[in-house]
C-alpha cells in the first residue's frame, strides 16, 4: 500500500471539500486549471491507458498461442511482454506486434480504446455528468484551461455544445502559438496524446517523458494557475509527476479529488511541489455538479450584492470559520488585490485639452480609495480577528508597495490649470500610486495594533520595495508615508476641505478614510484615534529599526527630526509630548511580544527604537519593561 496523502493518513480529508474548492473558483475566475484523468471517463465506460496497454498486450499474447496469467491486472501484463521480447512494451512497439500499420491504424485501434459489442464492434459514448458541468463551468467563465491525459474526444464534445464553440486542444506536435496561458479561449492539452491523430501514450515506457515543449507549457501553466486535479491517480504518469514536482505553484493552491479508499502518491517531491489539499469526493460527476452548483449561487448573490467595506468584513469573517479559511481566505484577498491593481494600471486618464488638474487629482484619490476599501476591509479584518494569516498579509502588502507606475497623460496638447507645471502634477500622481498601500498599510496596522497581534503587524512593516525583481529590496518608509504622498499640498487642502471641512490638517484624508473602513471593527471615535496614534508611534519605531539596523545601532548621520516616516498626527496635535494611551500602551510590552516575530523577535530592537524616538524630540522614553542585553545599561532600560 502507498503512504501517500489519504483519508486514513495523517492528512484529513475535507468531507465538505465542494465548498472552499467552488469558492476559490468563484473568487478567481480562470485562475484554475483542471487536471482530468481517466477517472472522468470511466462513467463513460472508456477505458484506461494502462486498461487499453492490458488489453493489446493479451492481443499480441494470443496472437502467439500464449495466455497470462493474472492477465486482467496490467502490471502483470507489462511484466510479460517485457519477459517476452526483452523490453518493456511503449505504444509503437505494441502497435508493431499486432501488425498495425498506419494506414489503417484508426480502424485497428477502435477495439482497444472504445467499448465494443460482443462482435468487437465501437459502441457509442456521450459525454457523463462531469464533462457537462465541466462544459458549464467554461460557459460561466469560471475554466479556461484544462489539462488532460485522456485521449477520447468527450470533453471537447461536450463544451461545443454547451457553448457553442470548440475548444483549442493542444497535443506535443501542435504549433507553439496555441501553447498559450492567457485565458482568451478555452484550451484542452492532451498531454497523453489525442485519438484523432493517435500518437499515443499509454505505457509506463511512454509515460516516462514528455517532449520539451509540453514540458515547458505545463510548467508555465503551474506558475499563473491553481489546480484542481479529479480522476488522477499519478499511478503509471511518472513523467508527467516529475513535471509537476518541478514546477513552481507561486499564487494558487491545489486541490487533489481523491475517492475516500484512494491516495495522493507517495512522492515526497510532488507533495512539497504542490501541497495538495485533498477533498474527499463520492465521484467525478458528483464532485462537478456540486461545484457548479456553488459557484451558480456565488455568482448570483454576487450580482445583487456589491463588495462593501461591510460585506467585506463578513466574507472574512465568514470564511474564518470554514473547514479550510486559509484557501478561502487567499482566494478573497488575492483577488480584491487584483482589482486594486487593475485600477492602478490605468493609462492616460489625464485628458487633452483644457483639465483642471485639482478634479483629476480628486477624481484619480477617491477612485482608487473606493476600489482600495474592500482591500483594505477584509486584511484589517484577518489581522483584527487572527495573528495567524501574516504571510497572507506580507504578501499582499508587497505586492501593492512594488506597483509599477503607468503613464498618465493621455496622447494630445493639454492646458493644466490649478498646478506650476506637468511635472508637478506628474509627481504627485505618481506619488499618488502608493495611496492604495497606505491606506492598507494603516488599515491593517491600526487593526492589528488594537488587537496586539503582532505577528500581523510584523508583516505590515516588513514588506520590502523590490528593484529589477530581486531577491533583496528596501524599506518602503521613505516612500510610503502621510507626507510624502500627501506633498502636493494646494491639492490635498482642496481635497480635504471639499470633504471633510478642514484643509490644514495633512492626516486629515487617511485618518477619515481609515476610519471608515475600520468603524465596525473599532466603533468609537476615542477608541480609534487612540488605535491611530498608537500605530503612527509603532511605524515610526519601525523606520527607526531600518536606520539602526543599517548604522551599527547609533543612526547618528541621519537627520531624524525631519525625517517623513516620524510624521505623525499626536505630534502635530501635542506637540513633543507622548500621549497617555502610547505610554500605557508600550508598558509591559516585553510581554505582550514575547515569542511573536515582531521587530524580528528581537525585544532589544525594539527598545533601542523606542529609546532612540525619545532622543530625538527630547522625550522620556516609555517604560516597556524590556529587559537589557547590555552590561553598560543594566536591569530595565
Amino acid at each position: 500500500m502507498r503512504s501517500g496523502i489519504s483519508l486514513r493518513g495523517g492528512v484529513k480529508m475535507n468531507t465538505d471539500g465542494v465548498v472552499p474548492v467552488a469558492y476559490a473558483m468563484h473568487a478567481s475566475p480562470k485562475r484554475y486549471a483542471l487536471l482530468l484523468g481517466a477517472g472522468i471517463s470511466v462513467a463513460a465506460g472508456l477505458p484506461s491507458g494502462k486498461e487499453v496497454t492490458a488489453k493489446m498486450i493479451r492481443e499480441i499474447a494470443l496472437s502467439h498461442e500464449r495466455r497470462i496469467e493474472g492477465g486482467d491486472d496490467a502490471k502483470v501484463c507489462i511484466q510479460w511482454f517485457t519477459d517476452e521480447f526483452d523490453e518493456p512494451p511503449t505504444f509503437d512497439k505494441l502497435m508493431a506486434k499486432l501488425g498495425i500499420e498506419e494506414e489503417n491504424r484508426r480502424e485497428t485501434l477502435q477495439p482497444f480504446i472504445l467499448p465494443t459489442d460482443e462482435k468487437e464492434n465501437p459502441l457509442p459514448v456521450k459525454p457523463t455528468p462531469a464533462h457537462r458541468m465541466i462544459a458549464e463551468l467554461v460557459k460561466d467563465k469560471i475554466v479556461s484551461l484544462i489539462i488532460t491525459t485522456n485521449f477520447d474526444h468527450l470533453l471537447e464534445r461536450a463544451i461545443e455544445d454547451v457553448t457553442g464553440i470548440r475548444p483549442i486542444v493542444v497535443r506535443s506536435d501542435s504549433n507553439q502559438n496555441v501553447m498559450s496561458i492567457f485565458p482568451d479561449i478555452c484550451r484542452i492539452v492532451k498531454v497523453n496524446g489525442d485519438f484523432e491523430n493517435l500518437e499515443l501514450k499509454i505505457t509506463p515506457e511512454d509515460l516516462a517523458s514528455y517532449d520539451v515543449d509540453i514540458k515547458n507549457y505545463i510548467q508555465r501553466i503551474c506558475a499563473e494557475y491553481g489546480l484542481v486535479i479529479c480522476g488522477w491517480s499519478g499511478d503509471y504518469d511518472y513523467g508527467l509527476r516529475e513535471i509537476l514536482s518541478s514546477a513552481n505553484l507561486r499564487r494558487y493552491p491545489t486541490f487533489w479529488c481523491l475517492h475516500p479508499d484512494a491516495e495522493i502518491p507517495d512522492d515526497s517531491d510532488l507533495i512539497k511541489a504542490l501541497k495538495p489539499i485533498p477533498i474527499e469526493i463520492e465521484s467525478a460527476d458528483q464532485f462537478f455538479t456540486d461545484v457548479h452548483t456553488v459557484v451558480s449561487r456565488l455568482q448570483s448573490i454576487e450580482r445583487v450584492q456589491p463588495l462593501t467595506v461591510s460585506v467585506a468584513i463578513r466574507k472574512v469573517t465568514d470564511a474564518l470559520q470554514q473547514p479550510k479559511p486559509d484557501v478561502i481566505l487567499s482566494q478573497l484577498i488575492h483577488n480584491q488585490t487584483d482589482i486594486v491593481l487593475n485600477g492602478l494600471a490605468q493609462k492616460g486618464y489625464v485628458p487633452a485639452g483644457n483639465v483642471q488638474a485639482s478634479e483629476i487629482f480628486n477624481d484619480r484619490v477617491n477612485t482608487l480609495s473606493r476600489k482600495t476599501a474592500s482591500l483594505a476591509a477584509m486584511l484589517a479584518t484577518l489581522s483584527y480577528y487572527d495573528d495567524n494569516y501574516a504571510d497572507l498579509v506580507y504578501d499582499d502588502i508587497e505586492r501593492l508597495v512594488n506597483v509599477q507606475f503607468v503613464e498618465p497623460f493621455a496622447e494630445g496638447k493639454r492646458n493644466l490649470n490649478g498646478v506650476p507645471s506637468k511635472s508637478f502634477f506628474r509627481e504627485c500622481l505618481y506619488n499618488l500610486r502608493l495611496l492604495p498601500a497606505l491606506i492598507v498599510i494603516y488599515s491593517c496596522g491600526i487593526a492589528a495594533t488594537k488587537s496586539e497581534h503582532f505577528n500581523s503587524l510584523e508583516a505590515v512593516f516588513t514588506p520590502k520595495i523590490r528593484k529589477d525583481y530581486t531577491e533583496y529590496g528596501e524599506a518602503y518608509f521613505e516612500y510610503i508615508n502621510i507626507h510624502r504622498i500627501f506633498r502636493c499640498s494646494d491639492l490635498w487642502v482642496e481635497l480635504n476641505r471639499h470633504q471633510f471641512d478642514q484643509s490644514e490638517d495633512i492626516f486629515t484624508y487617511t485618518y477619515e478614510t481609515c476610519h471608515g473602513i475600520l468603524r465596525d471593527l473599532i466603533p468609537g471615535n476615542n477608541r480609534y484615534s487612540e488605535a491611530f496614534d498608537i500605530f503612527e508611534y509603532l511605524y515610526g519605531l519601525a523606520y527607526l529599526s531600518t536606520g539602526i539596523r543599517d548604522h551599527d545601532h547609533t543612526s547618528a548621520d541621519i537627520d531624524y527630526q525631519e525625517a517623513h516616516p516620524l510624521f505623525s498626527r499626536f505630534r502635530k496635535m501635542q506637540g513633543n509630548v507622548l500621549p497617555d494611551s502610547i505610554r500605557s500602551y508600550v508598558s509591559d510590552f516585553g510581554e505582550k511580544i514575547e515569542g511573536t516575530r515582531f521587530f524580528g523577535g528581537d525585544p532589544q530592537l525594539f527598545e533601542r527604537c523606542n529609546r532612540k524616538f525619545a532622543e530625538i524630540y527630547g522625550l522620556n522614553a516609555p517604560n516597556s519593561g524590556i529587559m537589557s542585553e547590555d552590561v553598560n545599561q543594566g536591569g530595565v532600560y
